[in-house]
């Protein structure tokens, strides 16, 4: 007799616990690089610009005019490093969503990483060589984004989430995926500026190293190749099989297929829905570290990991729990969590935008609680709305017009806005997101009487098939939405 009872046989395990660690270790790995990163990119930007001793003195109000032109070039080069990583990524998406369909579900979730340890290297090179010249950091940007980086990673690791899991799971199962990357993440952030404190570039990037390695380990020794049941592209594993242009093409196509029960509509809204979504939020990613260095702030790298700690654990914390609980016990459908998450987004934009005090920064976390459901709840009910055979080409499409969006969003809030604000008004970006933030919201409420009435019809349908088929009312659709 077996030592382990059969609900704990090495197959259940690999069943019940699938792509969570992916997301967790990829997702602590990322997140360790992006801040670190930006710590030594504003290290490299004052090193270039000033000697040794204005840059470890920059906080003293006799510096206050080298401090913010450090603050505009970095957050220059934040956006060069931005429009590196995401240009390429819009077209690696859709080549990798349809190659996760034709090919394997596995092959990209391997590329994401070797990318990434690829970066890392080229990172931990330059902080031996800090005189070198800044532009070498986006040899490694362009690495990370040939293979996809994070939203790849995301993308493949949905896609093959959605094919083992049942619709009327799927959401929460994606909920609790990208809780454990919110959760990962946030011990990334929270531990970041006191490890770098204690240790090194080299050592931190050294880590980002080893946390990808083990990705590739699990990736292949653990992760199952599902049989969903489409055919494969039968191919010989060589460059031909990953870059064929007719994942590509098919992941177009998807777009423009005609559906039942207005679902290509549906589907292109959520689509905008996503893409505004992005671009709103995104000064929230990109000039958070900046605004909170700048004066009245003028927090350090420390204090800025352990309010980024906060406020990704919350998130997770978000998906893990409340997402579960909104749907299971209070009924809400995905598009009306989609409304709640939208008022949040607004809510937190608003008052980063205006804080002029720590204790203002710390209410922000709070009130962008239900933020991350609003995407989470768009990649469950949008994965309802397509075929088997369509999951990875639907979530490439989402992936790069992520991308994209963030592109444009980076254009504008670090190459145009915040320059030129920085001075009177720094938070200005962060209003501009809270306005633009309206518009999912908007699309959000009219997707929700929209799906409510495709249920509605397909119930209606369904009981015209039968003999004894009855009226659906007004009670039963209240009860649906």
């Amino acid at each position: 007799m077996p030592f382990w009872p059969k609900c704990c046989s090495l197959n259940a395990a690999r069943k019940t616990i699938t792509v969570e660690p992916v997301f967790l270790f990829f997702s602590l790995a990322n997140n360790l690089r992006a801040i670190v990163f930006q710590t030594l990119l504003y290290e490299k930007v004052c090193s270039d610009m000033f000697n040794s001793t204005v840059c470890k003195n920059l906080k003293d109000p006799m510096y206050k005019e080298q401090e913010t032109g450090v603050q505009k070039l970095a957050s220059e080069w934040e956006f060069y490093e931005s429009f590196a990583y995401t240009l390429p990524s819009i077209f690696v998406n859709l080549l990798y969503g349809g190659m996760s369909d034709r090919v394997s579900r596995k092959l990209p979730m391997i590329l994401s990483p070797i990318g990434a340890i690829a970066n890392a290297v080229v990172l931990l090179v330059l902080s031996q060589h800090m005189d070198a010249p800044i532009p070498w950091i986006l040899l490694g940007t362009l690495m990370n984004a040939v293979t996809g980086g994070m939203i790849t990673m995301i993308t493949c690791s949905l896609s093959y989430l959605s094919v083992i899991t049942t619709e009327k799971t799927r959401t929460w199962r994606i909920s609790i995926a990208e809780a454990m990357m919110l959760i990962s993440g946030a011990l990334a952030l929270f531990i970041s500026g006191d490890l770098l404190k204690v240790t090194s570039f080299e050592f931190v990037f050294s880590v980002v190293i080893g946390l990808n390695i083990l990705v590739i380990l699990y990736v292949v020794f653990w992760l199952k190749d599902v049989d969903d049941g489409i055919q494969k592209t039968p191919g010989n594993n060589g460059l031909s099989t990953i870059c064929n242009w007719r994942y590509f093409t098919d992941s177009i196509l998807v777009l423009f297929k005609k559906r039942e029960h207005n679902r290509r509509v549906h589907v292109l809204v959520q689509l905008l829905i996503i893409a505004f979504f992005i671009f709103a939020i995104a000064p929230a990613w990109t000039l958070s570290y900046l605004f909170l260095r700048h004066e009245p702030l003028s927090w350090t790298p420390t204090m800025f990991g352990h309010f980024s700690g906060l406020n990704a654990g919350l998130r997770g914390i978000c998906l893990l729990l409340a997402l579960p609980l909104m749907k299971k016990y209070a009924k809400m459908t995905d598009t009306m969590i989609m409304i709640i998450g939208s008022v949040s987004g607004i809510l937190s934009l608003v008052v980063f935008g205006v804080s002029t005090e720590t204790w203002m920064v710390y209410l922000v976390p709070f009130l962008g609680f239900f933020g991350p459901s609003t995407i989470i709840s768009i990649r469950g009910l949008i994965s309802t709305m397509v075929e088997k055979s369509e999951l990875g080409k639907i979530f490439g499409v989402v992936a790069s017009l992520e991308s994209l969006s963030f592109l444009l969003a980076s254009c504008l809030y670090n190459y145009v806005l915040y320059p030129h604000t920085v001075k009177t008004f720094p938070g200005m970006s962060f209003l501009v997101g809270g306005a633009t933030m309206g518009i999912p919201l908007a699309l959000s409420i009219w997707l929700h009487r929209g799906v409510k009435k495709e249920i509605y019809n397909t119930l209606v349908e369904d009981v015209n098939d039968k003999p004894d088929a009855h009226v659906i009312g007004e009670e039963e659709l209240s009860a649906i939405a």
